[in-house]
């Protein structure tokens, strides 16, 4: 999930070109108004449902999209979310290391990649602290 990330929104042309091979295996991308509305409420800038169902607001980021479509990949290869380790953290550090390795191939605006690593900064703290136990 998405927390949203400051900066440029994505035209649909963008969005669709991002999401085609997504939406080209079977994959839905829902932008309707009842998927803002769910958004708004749980304070996202995205959320994937599982492999095949990512919402996004109506002007995502880049690396809002991209990020998305990560999380739907770790669904496709199994992943699960265990009480009591974390929960989605572990998940969400992975992705923000994606996309931080594939910043340059995926065109991520600069300012969004320095959100992003203070994200993973964020979350390898709270993990941390998960593990020893606070």
């Amino acid at each position: 999930m998405s927390g949203g990330y400051r900066g440029a929104g994505l035209t649909q042309a963008e969005v669709d070109a991002i999401t085609a091979d997504f939406r080209a295996a079977g994959g839905v991308v829902g932008q309707s108004v009842d998927a803002q509305r769910y958004l708004q409420a749980r304070g996202a800038g995205g959320l994937t449902l599982n492999q095949d169902t990512i919402l996004l607001p109506a002007n995502p980021t880049r690396t809002a999209v991209f990020e998305e479509l990560i999380h739907a990949e770790q669904f496709r290869k199994g992943m699960t979310i265990e009480a009591g380790s974390g929960g989605v953290l572990p998940f969400e550090a992975e992705a923000a290391e994606i996309l931080i390795r594939n910043r340059h191939a995926w065109q991520l605006p600069a300012d969004e990649v320095r959100q992003v690593i203070e994200n993973l900064r964020n979350i390898r703290a709270a993990l941390q602290r998960l593990a020893a136990g606070q």
